[in-house]
């Protein structure tokens, strides 16, 4: 597939509330990797002004035991380039790995390997890779438990916190604890020891001092989807103990399982995943074929208030982590797309207060920004103008630069006093409706 910008109108449906839905994204398609791959960890790294994401492992377009491999790259965010990391330092190719950040350094763990004879074995390594060198150092030390498809989240940039997720034959209780300034394993609080809690595939975040995690699967027969979202308060003198509760106040076909979850102010997100468990081939566990991704996003506020779902076509299954670039632009990248295909596809996810985007808005052929890449200066073009347009300009995690209003057909714009990077135009047109394009300085 060739790059393309997706405008994609949101249809909004709100769960148990008729709360009106003030909170949107859009997600576009601005590259691809240099393969397909799906079940691959994915997070976000620093270089300067230039966020990046980075991926590890995952299985390939063959969906097979073969397909599973080590590799890894990192994407630039601001020139869309890709490039080819060694591979994850392992004996054998994984996948179900989590991948988080703590500084400069991001933390591979856990994940499972598919031996020939298709036996499923966890792992219980860490791996470490140094994003201003560019390089994996040695491993750290092992985890204590062995885990693959786990929920993994930092607390106060300080402390990797890996949730339960699968060992071998069943899904676990543990919490485990890594504290990279001993460079040492605590034991958390285990999760309580029942099939509301104890799952794989699911996802989540910590936000202030609360661990959320959302979905997944149950050890039973089956497999079965898990539409439950359990809460972990951190006590922060002793963040080793964590209170635990759950909730589930979600009618029974709303699931996520391989999703990605990431906040957005004080609000938490589920992006893509499916309503159905499947093995790594994107066949359902429980017999009824191939697996359809959800195309959807799904959130709520941490009150737990009103919970939503927005359509986002295409947006895929089969993820293992989200790219961070600032509060509200993220990045997820692979995954499997319609008829359980890997895709290579690298996805943009834009949420307000940035865009304010109506519903219903619609291309604008007559409007081009150019050049794009520019290196001091950009012109907005008009096919016709009847009234001044407002424009403004942002940093993509949402801080205004520059607003004015462009009154002529042909308008320069000049970006002298910025950075090299990524920014956003948004015009609001005359009839209110918003246009919006990413530009790029260098």
């Amino acid at each position: 597939m060739s790059w393309m910008r997706l405008r994609l109108v949101v249809l909004v449906l709100t769960i148990a509330s008729t709360k009106v839905v003030q909170s949107q994204v859009v997600a576009n398609v601005v590259g691809q990797l240099p393969f397909p791959v799906a079940n691959n960890a994915v997070c976000e790294g620093f270089l300067g002004n230039v966020p990046y994401m980075f991926s590890f492992a995952g299985i390939d377009s063959t969906k097979s035991q073969v397909g599973i491999h080590l590799k890894s790259f990192r994407y630039n965010t601001v020139d869309n380039t890709s490039m080819t990391l060694p591979n994850l330092p392992d004996t054998m190719g994984k996948i179900g790995c989590a991948a988080n950040r703590i500084g400069n350094i991001i933390y591979i763990t856990g994940g499972y390997y598919v031996l020939p004879n298709l036996n499923e074995v966890s792992s219980n390594k860490m791996h470490r890779f140094d994003i201003n060198a560019n390089a994996f150092l040695s491993d750290g030390p092992n985890l204590p438990e062995a885990t693959d498809d786990h929920v993994q989240v930092v607390w106060r940039d300080s402390l990797l916190i890996l949730i339960t997720g699968w060992q071998n034959s069943g899904n676990i209780s543990n919490v485990q604890i890594f504290d990279p300034s001993l460079n040492t394993w605590q034991v958390g609080t285990p999760v309580p020891s029942n099939n509301l809690y104890r799952s794989f595939g699911s996802s989540g975040v910590v936000l202030n001092n609360t661990i959320y995690y959302f979905g997944g699967a149950s050890s039973g027969a089956g497999f079965n989807a898990q539409n439950v979202l359990r809460k972990g308060v951190i006590d922060h003198l002793n963040p080793t103990q964590i209170t635990w509760t759950n909730s589930t106040l979600f009618p029974t076909q709303v699931t996520k399982y391989r999703s990605a979850a990431t906040t957005v102010g004080h609000s938490i997100h589920w992006i893509g995943g499916s309503q159905t468990t499947y093995n790594y081939d994107g066949i359902a566990y429980n017999g009824s074929g191939g697996v359809t991704s959800s195309n959807s996003v799904m959130y709520t506020n941490t009150n737990l208030g009103p919970w939503t779902v927005v359509s986002l076509p295409e947006v895929p299954m089969d993820l293992r982590g989200i790219a961070n670039t600032s509060e509200t632009v993220k990045y997820i990248a692979g995954g499997m797309i319609g008829n359980q295909e890997v895709t290579n596809n690298v996805y943009r996810l834009t949420w307000d207060p940035v865009l304010n985007i109506a519903e219903g808005v619609e291309e604008y052929h007559d409007i081009n920004i150019y050049p794009n890449p520019m290196s001091s200066e950009f012109t907005i073009h008009f096919g016709v103008i009847n009234a001044a347009v407002a424009y403004t300009i942002f940093t993509m995690d949402g801080k205004v630069l520059k607003s004015g209003s462009v009154k002529s057909e042909n308008e320069t714009i000049g970006m002298h006093e910025f950075q090299k990077g990524s920014y956003l135009v948004v015009l609001k047109l005359e009839d209110g409706s918003i246009y919006h394009q990413n530009i790029i300085k260098r």
